[in-house]
Formats: structure tokens, sequence, C-alpha cells
């Protein structure tokens, strides 16, 4: 396979990263959509709320990087808690988290170039993902999201289906859902000793929607095993994606059952 020009020079890679984020900015600015960017006092009401463990102890790497995942999480989430957004606007993972304070960021584990390795603000993928699960249970429309091509090790709980995932990279890969209802919505984000809790609130009371993963199933390709599933929102079954990704561990019994 051909190196990529970063890959032979490293040194370019910077300055790559500079010109990606520009170009990025740059786009989300000419693509005539209103982002989301008022915080304000917290809305009445709670849509839906999920948490999540943070540490994950599958990872097979230092612990020291799930509490550095940790801390990076509290950093991003400080730019996202009280988020408001209106009707007809987008929310943006990195329009949001671009404003905080980066030079705090800590080395966490970060899938680059097919690897798991340290880099500076790793492991907010979580936060990411813990977001896009939550707002799919409001009215609000996929403008885009990425499933991770490769998972290496498992959830660290079994909160969030895992064709739910929605990995970021500044510059590269961003997380955008749309208000589609003519009433505010906004996000709220607490964190305890163990766990990470997004909650989607709104300015009047209202049923969340349901979101399921269906059609589960396993499946091996050139001796590599794969993960497929779709998933559904609403009564009626509106399918929003089908998540399709490598599985870098042998899962559990349980999901063994389900091979195709």
């Amino acid at each position: 396979m051909r190196k990529r020009l970063t890959q032979r020079f490293p040194f370019l890679l910077p300055l790559r990263r500079w010109q990606r984020k520009c170009c990025f900015y740059i786009k989300m600015f000419f693509d005539g959509n209103a982002y989301a960017k008022t915080r304000a006092a917290p809305l009445p009401h709670c849509v839906y709320s999920a948490r999540q463990v943070m540490l994950n102890t599958e990872s097979g790497f230092d612990m020291t990087y799930q509490r550095n995942k940790v801390d990076n999480l509290k950093i991003a989430a400080a730019t996202l808690d009280g988020l408001v957004i209106g009707p007809g606007e987008v929310f943006s993972f990195w329009q949001a988290v671009r404003k905080a304070r980066e030079s705090a960021y800590k080395d966490a584990l970060c899938l680059m170039d097919g690897e798991i390795v340290p880099v500076r603000g790793g492991g907010l993928c979580q936060l990411s993902t813990l977001i896009c699960w939550v707002m799919l249970h409001g009215p609000f429309a996929i403008v885009e999201r990425h499933g991770h091509t490769v998972e290496h090790f498992p959830p660290p709980d079994k909160t969030i289906p895992v064709g739910v995932d929605a990995t970021i990279q500044e510059g590269w890969l961003d997380l955008k859902l749309k208000n589609l209802w003519n009433t505010a919505y906004q996000l709220a984000i607490t964190f305890d000793e163990t766990h990470i809790t997004v909650a989607l609130l709104s300015e009047l009371p209202e049923p969340p929607q349901r979101v399921e993963e269906r059609n589960v199933c396993l499946y091996r390709d050139q001796d590599k095993l794969y993960r497929r599933s779709d998933i559904f929102r609403g009564e009626g079954g509106e399918l929003l994606f089908t998540s399709c990704c490598e599985l870098g561990y042998e899962p559990d019994k349980e999901e063994l059952c389900a091979y195709v």
C-alpha cells in the first residue's frame, strides 16, 4: 500500500492537521447550516438520559490512558453542557468542542492509521457516541455520523448498542444532528466518580422516541471478524443507518450466537 506524504515525512503532520482544521471550519462557515452555539440555564424537562462507565478495563493498555481519557472528557464536556439546539439548528460536536482548553488535554487512546495509540486529547469518541445515542431519542436528523472501522476492544458496558458509535476527528470527522421540531432542546452533561451522564432536555414535556438495534449478525471474511446491525427509530421503524465494523476482539458467547 502506498504511504501518504505525512507517513513518509512525519514532520509535515502538524502542518497537515492545521490545514485540515482550517478547511474544516471554513467549509462549515459557508455550508448554510445554523450551528448551535448558545449555552443557557437548564431547560425544565428531560426527554432522555443515559450514563456510561468511563474507565474501560478491557483495553489491554496501561490504565493511565483511561484516567487521562476521563480528564479529556471533562474538558470537552465543559463546552457542551448547557448547549441549546434551537429549531432548525444543527448540533456539531467540533463546532462546540473547538472552544475547549486544548492545552489541558492529556494523552489517551485513539485509532490512528489502523492502530490504537496514545494521542493528545484522545478518548472523546466515548462522549460523541453517548451524545449521538441520547439525541437520537429526540427529533433529530443525522447530518453527519461516522462509525468506527475497527472496534479494538469491548465497550465499557452495555448501556449503548455497539452499532450506535460515532467516531470523531477534528478536521476530518464530525457528529452533526439537526433539530427538526419547532421547540428548543439542550444537552446536559454530568459526572460522578465512575460514570458520565448525558441528558437531552426540552422546553416542553414529551416522551422519548424509541431507538433500537436490530438484525445483529457476526460474520467472518478473510479471517477477520465483522459485526453488522441496523439502527431503527420510532414506532414505524424508521431505518436510521446500518453499522458494520471489524471486531479486533473475540465477543462473548451471547454475541457469538448471532453468527450467520
